[in-house]
This record gives C-alpha cells, structure tokens and sequence, in this order.
C-alpha cells in the first residue's frame, strides 16, 4: 500500500511503465524540437551531394567531422548506457519490492 492506494501491479512494473510513458513524452517534443533542424540539414546535405548519393549524405556529415570509429563507438555506447540505467534500476525495484510481496504471501 503506498499511501491511500493499494496497487496490484508491483513496483518494478509500475517504474517500467512510468519510464515508457516518460520516454514516449519526452521523444515526441524531442520530435517536435529537432525535426526543423533536420529539415534544414537535410535541404542542405542535397544542395551539397551528388543525386546518386543522396541517402548517405546524412551521415557522412556527422561522420566526417569524427570519422566512422567514432560514430559506431557513439551509437554502442549509448544503447549499452540505456540498457544498464533499465537493467539496475528494475534490479533495484525489485529488490525493494520483495519484503513487501513476502509480508503480502
């Protein structure tokens, strides 16, 4: 029971769902914010690259100004940081969850 609401779904749970809600929030002002940006890069990348090469225009911008090692370092270290923040933080709910379920059993 936390306050004056006794939850049925358990506490890792609930942090799950909070953090979806959280991240579909946050991604989609995030959207609204950086898609006018995108549109300017992109009205740019086609002035400046070949019809033919278009699609990859895009990231050779980003990746010229640190090469490939480090975009690909980048984009693994981000997933890798996102999945050890989810993975403890429901190993930590959890274990603050289970005296609760055991006194509730």
């Amino acid at each position: 029971m936390v306050g004056a609401r006794e939850w049925s779904m358990p506490l890792d749970r609930r942090f799950l769902l909070a953090i979806v809600g959280w991240l579909g929030t946050y991604s989609f002002f995030s959207g609204l914010l950086i898609a006018p940006t995108i549109i300017a890069g992109y009205s740019l990348v086609r002035q400046g690259v070949p019809a033919e090469s278009l699609t990859e225009g895009m990231a050779w911008l980003v990746i010229e100004a640190h090469g490939a090692r480090w975009g690909y370092a980048f984009t693994l270290a981000c997933g890798g940081g996102a999945l050890v923040v989810g993975a403890l933080g429901t190993r930590l709910l959890r274990q603050l969850a289970a005296p609760r379920l055991d006194r509730a059993a």
